[in-house]
């Protein structure tokens, strides 16, 4: 709100006098509860058009004091003396003024009326549109399986209206990852409901970017009366209730008939009645509320679809095209413009240009089709990858700084590569459109695409299936020499693909901007009918704005005005509204902007190695296994050490610098950049490095032990290894002079070949080693996990003091459970997950473990862990992930391996959970889901609360629990990779034939 604009609200409200009367009538009555005085007063000030300093003022029961006789100084009720204005006959006592000299204009010779609302504003009006008042503002409300979905579909196609969900609006923005998103989804998580002003401000901001359309259509909104009459206040007034109005039993039978395919948990007759249920409390008072209003249109839905939209047609049809509404309000002064200052415009930025996002699995032909598209219509073509690639090539401040990043093994923050396609954008200001070729890759990349910088116009969807696809890839593999073109690893990309784009795709398909094309035919039949769509299409129009001159003080009545707003909505029992903070420009250049950390683009577009899916250890777990560093600067012996030590001990010897040699020998498009990273002796990247090693490692599962040569390099490195891949029991660190280590290098130089034995190399690599390496043996010297060997003598002088570490190593037990049979068992609370592991085990000879079980006798310890397991089960909420997984492991090395599997209960809860134990530990052979109706959870919740003894089975922690499970557990399992491996089984069954069941479940399965 502008200065003006606050002087104007002002005015016009009169909300000045308001304050004033009821500041005057709480001095005057001084009541006990001053809030339900003030509420009386709002209340009055409804009615009342008038309002004075005295309206609240009620002189029958307390006559106001009159005003004193005497000259002399006022008097209050408790005698003490008032300071007030100087009196008459004081005045008369002092020496008079001096004559005003001159003449000057009077306040009486102005001919204007100098009202306070003219004061207050200036001069001259002007007309502006009242915002959504041209458009028609439809609530949307039924019963589950009235079809209001379909008949909302079928309202956006023929009369172009915008659909909006408050439940989508809702997940759309905590995928987002922003503040408020999070801040969403801490609330979901804690089993809260979420504050009707973040959903009224989010449709609000849905409302605001489709500003063109005819109306909207808030469908299932409002739930309460509260939530409408919110809206209505703060955004604009509703036009009317759109009510699909349908008998139960007819309801009933879609929905149990839709459950016959949709295999939605909630498709099931106990669920169904509950549904109804909460309809009839919560939104028929709705629906009574709108009709005492004469706001509600009610269509008959127990009918066929046809029917039903027949009459939606010609309800719709028949509204007239909806007027704009105007209100005058005051212009600036003109001071300004006398000055010969202006209003100036200036191009909105991309205005006149198209903006695509171009998505498609690998091996679809996107790239080619890209080609052709700027042959033909002249459009720009931008990849992320190689706006990185540019940007480190060039040199600049930002390309050091992600060169950094990438060097460090960090993601390159998602706000970085918004920046670059901004600048990329730029520099074609005569461009028809760019085609913006892999993104978004998830939701939130293009979400911040489009509010920072530009909407976008659609996504072009590459069509293809996997078949297809990797056909395509396997054949061009024959001659690319891509090390990612091999099936195992096609696979694993489209998985990612899948996992990661499917639901951007998804996504922009329900905003209707989405235009698939089939991209299973020849190249020149896809390529005509992408002629077909970018033919088409319309010319865009360059569009002006008028250039904003914001003042200091502007931002001052802005904050004057919400405080003002504020104030009221206390007043009214309104709680006051969310608004982001505002930054003054200055600040916003000096302030970098919070980067928002997504998944990285450098791994895949930058330096391929291969996708990064194909380095996860699904079924070959490491979360034990022994892993030794292997530190010494260039040319202590190190390699040649650890040459004798897998031949007299048995363990697997991964050297940093062979593996990424290897790459470098492989042809890879990154082997170039690594050989000059090599020949400025600076260091690889770690995420590199990480995913060399990572492959490396799973790919050798049944071993003592590694040995990992030359790693780590850096602190970071070392912490990211043990956080991702394993934990490291000690550094052997090989302790060698630098004088001794050049003199070594030197002599090898002679024969090696190598581009990195050369004097000025060596020395740059020492000093690197210096800088950089020494801080790790520090850091691991605080752990005592350094174990130092003198390496100035001969091998066999140094192998003498390596033999005498590992002889004396311990034994180590495994937590791998790679090619053992694992069962989780799952399901919500009370449905006897416990009872089913102990029986199966022990029928099929299994290991049970119950996680619920280890989380209780963990609690009962005194440990900063079991406080926090304490905390959790209390709330009922999950316990967090690395704490349920520490303990798992730790139960399992207790454990002899069972050949014959294990059977794990209350694990996992969410895909974190389950991701996390493939990676870490071993993939799973099934997931067996007890699945129970909500009439027989409500009676195990209220009798468990009756008979437990536990805290956690309180029953507003079990309900939480629930929550908690329909939030988490459901939709992990609902997105499993592998659907099969799921065993929906019904809690209800008697126990013996439960465990029948899943043992013929898995015989079959064997």
């Amino acid at each position: 709100m502008t200065a003006e604009e606050s002087k104007d609200y002002m005015a016009k409200t009169e909300v000045h006098q308001l304050f004033e009367g009821m500041l005057t009538g709480l001095l005057y009555h001084k009541p006990e509860d001053h809030l339900a005085f003030l509420e009386n007063c709002i209340s009055l000030a409804k009615t009342e058009k008038d309002i004075k300093w005295n309206t609240f003022l009620d002189v029958s029961k307390k006559p106001l004091p009159p005003i004193p006789k005497t000259d002399g100084p006022i008097k209050s009720e408790a005698g003490d003396e008032v300071r007030t204005f100087t009196t008459e006959p004081e005045l008369k006592t002092r020496q008079p003024l001096p004559p005003i000299s001159g003449q000057r204009p009077s306040i009486d010779d102005d001919e204007k009326d100098l009202t306070e609302t003219n004061i207050l504003t200036s001069e001259s009006e002007e007309e502006v549109e009242v915002e959504f008042s041209g458009q028609r503002i439809v609530f949307v409300l039924g019963g589950p399986g009235s079809g209001k979905g379909t008949q909302c579909a079928k309202i956006v196609d023929e009369f172009g209206y915008v659909h909006l969900s408050a439940g989508d609006l809702l997940r759309q923005e905590v995928a987002k990852g922003n503040e408020r998103g999070q801040m969403i989804e801490n609330i979901m998580k804690e089993g809260n409901l979420v504050p009707q002003e973040i959903t009224i401000e989010l449709l609000r901001d849905a409302m605001r970017q489709h500003k063109e359309c005819p109306g909207f259509l808030i469908d299932g909104f409002p739930r309460e009366n509260q939530q409408g009459i919110q809206f209505e206040q703060e955004v604009v007034e509703s036009d009317f209730l759109l009510f699909f109005e349908c008998t139960e039993e007819v309801m009933e039978e879609r929905l149990l008939k839709r459950s016959e395919t949709s295999q939605r948990a909630d498709d099931n007759i106990e669920t169904i009645k509950k549904r109804f249920k909460t309809f009839v409390e919560k939104t028929l008072p709705v629906i009574d509320h709108y009709e005492e209003l004469n706001k509600v249109k009610r269509i008959d839905a127990n009918r066929g679809v046809d029917e039903v939209f027949a009459d939606v047609r010609s309800l719709f049809g028949a509204l007239p095209p909806k007027e704009v509404k105007k209100i005058k309000r005051k212009k600036k002064k003109a001071e300004a413009k006398e000055k010969g200052d202006e209003e100036e415009e200036e191009w909105i930025e991309f205005s006149g240009q198209r903006i695509v996002f171009v998505l498609g699995g690998p091996g679809s032909g996107k790239g080619t089709q890209c080609k052709r598209i700027v042959e033909k219509f002249g459009y720009t073509h931008l990849s992320t990858g190689d706006l990185l690639r540019a940007e480190v090539e060039n040199g600049s401040e930002r390309g050091q700084k992600i060169a950094e990043l990438m060097e460090q093994g960090q993601l390159v923050p998602q706000g970085v590569v918004v920046e670059l396609l901004t600048d990329a954008m730029l520099r074609h200001p005569d461009s028809p459109g760019f085609l913006i070729d892999g993104f978004p890759r998830k939701l939130s990349q293009g979400e911040q695409f489009e509010e920072e910088v530009t909407e976008c116009h659609f996504v072009l969807y590459f069509e293809c299936s996997e078949e297809v696809m990797e056909e395509r890839l396997i054949k061009r593999g024959e001659t690319s020499g891509r090390v990612d073109d091999n099936a195992e690893t096609i696979k694993k990309r489209f998985s990612t693909f899948v996992e990661e784009t499917l639901p951007v795709i998804e996504s922009y398909g329900e905003k209707n901007k989405l235009k698939k094309v089939d991209a299973i035919r020849s190249v020149d039949e896809v390529f005509t009918d992408v002629c077909a769509i970018f033919g088409d299409l319309p010319k865009l129009e360059r569009r002006k704005r008028k250039k904003v001159k914001k003042t200091e003080s502007d931002s001052e009545y802005d904050e004057l005005a919400e405080g003002v707003e504020d104030l009221s909505r206390i007043i009214e029992g309104k709680p006051i509204k969310l608004r982001r903070k505002k930054k003054k420009k200055q600040e916003e250049e000096e302030q970098p902007r919070t980067p928002i950390y997504e998944q990285p683009i450098v791994a895949e577009e930058f330096v391929p190695l291969m996708d990064d899916t194909i380095a996860k250890t699904d079924g070959k777990g490491l979360l034990n296994v022994r892993v030794i560093f292997v530190i010494g600067g260039p040319g202590s012996g190190k390699g040649t050490q650890c040459a004798r030590i897998v031949e007299s001990f048995g363990y697997t010897h991964l050297s940093t610098r062979d593996l990424v040699r290897a790459e470098v020998q492989s042809g890879s498009p990154r082997s170039k950049e690594l050989v000059q990273i090599m020949e400025k002796g600076e260091l690889i990247p770690m995420r590199v490095i990480l995913e060399l090693l990572r492959v490396a490692m799973v790919n050798i599962p049944n071993t003592k032990g590694f040995i990992v040569d030359g790693f780590p390099r850096e602190l970071e490195q070392g912490k990211e290894f043990e956080n991702e891949i394993a934990s490291c029991e000690f550094v052997l660190y090989f302790e060698c002079s630098p004088e001794t280590m050049k003199k070594r290098l030197l002599a090898r130089a002679e024969t090696s070949g190598r581009v990195d034995d050369n004097e000025e190399t060596i020395m740059k690599r020492l000093e690197t080693f210096e800088n950089q390496t020494k801080p790790v043996i520090e850091y691991y010297e605080s752990q005592n996990k350094v174990k130092k060997v003198l390496a100035e003598g001969s091998p066999d002088e140094v192998f003498a003091q390596v033999s005498d570490i590992f002889e004396h190593l311990p034994n180590r037990k495994t937590t791998s459970l790679h090619d053992y049979d694992v069962t989780f068992i799952t399901g919500p609370p009370g449905v006897g997950k416990a009872d089913l592991g102990k029986t199966l085990s022990e029928s099929t000879g299994r290991t049970h473990l119950s996680v619920g079980s280890l989380l209780r006798e963990e609690a009962k310890k005194d440990s900063e862990r079991a406080q926090l397991i304490n905390e959790a089960i209390v709330m009922g909420v999950l316990v967090a992930t690395e704490i349920v997984l520490a303990l798992l492991t730790e139960a399992l090395e207790k454990e002899e391996k069972n050949l014959n599997g294990y059977c794990i209960d209350g694990y996992p809860r969410t895909e974190e959970q389950l991701n996390q134990f493939k990676q870490k530990v071993s993939d799973y052979h099934r997931i067996i889901v007890l699945e129970s109706g909500d009439d027989e959870m409500e009676r195990v919740i209220k009798e468990r609360a009756e008979t437990s003894e536990r805290e956690d089975d309180k029953e507003e922690i079990s309900r939480t629990k629930v929550q908690v499970y329909n939030e988490n557990t459901r939709p992990m399992i609902d997105s499993l990779a592998d659907p099969s491996k799921a065993v929906k089984v019904s809690a209800s069954m008697p126990q013996e034939e439960l465990v029948e069941k899943v043992k013929t479940q898995i015989t079959k399965e064997e």
